[in-house]
């Protein structure tokens, strides 16, 4: 398809539970903080391990020739430091290295993975933990994508770094979660562009992401949690001008008719305002005959 590209993201040194399926101690077990089997998202490597980085640079290389996209995200994101302090090997580490705050241990980290992607000549991309904690290590022509709100967008722009932003746009907080719902129509009224930019910083607003965590989604929901928000969003960051709500509801209805005619379990608009005493697939009937 054209216009699409495909950029892979490799979760580290956090969120990484599944690298420790596949080789075994890559990742930290720390029993009493954070048991790996238990609070397997707070799985970590460890920094300081010789393994860890002989594993990374084996594996970045394969995932350079798998995915020929110029731009190769990296993660960063909410690393648990518990689990590094109840490893004596770095706090030992540490204390012989003079790296007195487990920031600076972070740091080191995403050093040596930026150093990699460089070597395989690709664009990093990173969660803005890496911007806020460790943005010295990032080249200038590295993306930051920002999940913790206008601020540090603008900051980062100003900063003069490319930005991705998704915090208002996670779509596994549904209808049905104990988190902030995201609800279509935040999604439509939302300015994505943050106030404090003159124009040419603008421009550092590559767009936003859409996202879908899995903590609270599998195959029985993952449909309604996706559609018709993600239609919305579609349609809001593309191009990026809004109707009133009523006009995009006819959309939505008709989209969601396309949807339901290809199988695909989206979750319904109440459409009585609109079609009084009529049932969904009336309504689809009218709006969206089977033959288009």
């Amino acid at each position: 398809m054209r216009g699409v590209r495909v950029v892979p993201e490799f979760d580290m040194p956090g969120h990484n539970y599944a690298y420790g399926l596949g080789v075994p101690n890559l990742i930290l077990d720390c029993p009493i903080a954070r048991p790996v089997e238990t609070e397997y998202n707070a799985a970590s490597f460890d920094p300081t391990s010789p393994q860890v980085y002989e594993f990374l640079e084996v594996f970045l290389s394969e995932m350079s020739t798998l995915f020929p996209d110029s731009v190769m995200h990296v993660g960063g994101d909410e690393v648990v430091y518990e689990c590094w302090n109840e490893t004596q090997s770095i706090l030992d580490y540490m204390k012989a290295h003079n790296i007195t705050s487990f920031t600076q241990l972070y740091e080191m980290f995403e050093a040596r993975v930026h150093s990699l992607l460089e070597a395989f000549q690709k664009t990093p991309m990173a969660w803005d933990e890496v911007f806020t904690s460790a943005s010295s290590i990032l080249p200038p022509e590295a993306i930051v994508q920002v999940w913790r709100g206008d601020e540090t967008i603008v900051d980062a722009i100003k900063k003069g770094f490319r930005v991705v932003s998704s915090g208002d746009y996670y779509l596994n907080k549904g209808f049905d979660s104990t988190d902030i719902q995201v609800q279509w129509n935040d999604i439509y009224d939302k300015d994505p562009m943050p106030q404090g930019l003159t124009e040419a910083q603008q421009k550092l607003l590559l767009g936003c992401e859409a996202c879908m965590w899995g903590e609270q989604v599998n195959d029985d929901n993952l449909d309604q949690r996706l559609w018709f928000r993600a239609n919305v969003f579609a349609e809001r960051l593309w191009v990026n001008t809004i109707t009133d709500d009523g006009d995009m509801i006819i959309r939505v209805i008709k989209h969601n008719c396309r949807l339901l005619q290809r199988g695909i379990k989206c979750t319904l608009y109440e459409s009585s305002d609109v079609f009084p005493r009529r049932d969904l697939r009336r309504a689809c009937e009218f709006l969206l005959p089977p033959t288009q």
